[in-house]
């Protein structure tokens, strides 16, 4: 299973229609959910399914970036 941010990108709230939908698709999970953005989990045919259905969302699949373990410094000389 994959994650993907789904961004609504038009003005207003996100329509009632739009989250149902996504919500009542079978094999996708909601995660998490924001006033803009829905996380949500399924395989990638469901997500293409559903990409060219909601025109006014950007699907995106979730990136995690590790954080180094020790931070880098800048060395500065004086001269």
């Amino acid at each position: 299973m994959q994650r993907y941010i789904l961004r609504y990108k038009a003005a207003g709230p996100k329509p009632e229609s739009d989250l149902m939908r996504i919500r009542n698709t079978p094999g996708l999970t909601v995660v998490d959910e924001s006033p803009r953005m829905l996380l949500v989990e399924g395989d990638d045919k469901r997500i293409e399914g559903l990409r060219g259905d909601l025109a006014d969302w950007l699907v995106t699949p979730e990136v995690q970036i590790s954080v180094p373990d020790k931070p880098h410094r800048i060395k500065r000389s004086i001269e």
